[in-house]
């Protein structure tokens, strides 16, 4: 009756062949690294100011 069924799950249409997964996991790994490096200029540039003056301790 149906020439077109598709019997797959939903969790093996969502998956596909894997390339979203593969995709998503890049993009999250960019953006881990990027807020890593923000993380770590932000220390740098807190340490250089505390040490010259520009922010004072209360």
């Amino acid at each position: 009756m149906h020439p077109h069924r598709d019997d797959r799950s939903l969790l093996a249409v969502a998956m596909g062949d894997g390339r979203f997964l593969i995709a998503l996991t890049g993009i999250a790994l960019a953006l881990s690294g990027g807020f890593a490096i923000l993380q770590s200029l932000a220390s740098c540039f807190h340490r250089t100011a505390m040490r010259s003056g520009w922010i004072r301790r209360h």
